[in-house]
């Protein structure tokens, strides 16, 4: 028998400053893994001037990280979320029914839907 468990991690919602986490905000800064790449690399070949150029990224050229700042979004919510779904539980007597109907209905392909 196998068995599967997740750990889900969530952060507090004052960890981000959400402004920094809008759609069009890049917040992965690749400068640092630059910087340690080179270092490997200068290491490695000797050459203390190995791709100084591209250490230096401006964050006004990165691109925008939307997705990634979601997700972030989505873990600090976590908490709020689980407490809104919580009261709703207890106030509607059938809400937790429909949550398993709608979960049981999302998980089971629908023949039409089928490609």
């Amino acid at each position: 028998m196998i068995t599967f468990f997740s750990l889900i991690i969530q952060i507090a919602p004052t960890v981000f400053p959400v402004k920094r986490l809008e759609n069009n905000k890049n917040n992965i800064r690749p400068k640092f893994w630059l910087e340690k790449l080179e270092h490997h690399e200068s290491a490695r070949t000797g050459d203390q001037q190995a791709a100084k150029g591209d250490a230096a990224l401006d964050a006004s050229l990165l691109r925008p990280t939307p997705y990634y700042n979601q997700a972030i979004l989505e873990d600090m919510v976590m908490t709020t979320q689980h407490s809104i779904l919580m009261s709703a539980a207890n106030a509607v007597p059938v809400f937790a029914d429909c949550v398993l109907l709608v979960k049981v209905t999302l998980t089971n392909p629908h023949p039409t839907m089928q490609s």
